[in-house]
């Protein structure tokens, strides 16, 4: 049996896609920050 969308809720698909950035981005901006962390430079 096929099923056809009918409607996508606009609201329900932002949250969805706000959860999935922030699961993507956080393990990113980790790996990106400690090697910061342990860095002698100073920041300008």
């Amino acid at each position: 049996m096929k099923t056809q969308i009918v409607h996508i809720s606009k609201l329900q698909t932002s949250k969805v896609m706000a959860v999935l950035y922030l699961v993507i981005s956080l393990p990113l901006m980790l790996m990106a920050a400690v090697p910061m962390l342990f860095s002698h430079q100073p920041v300008q």
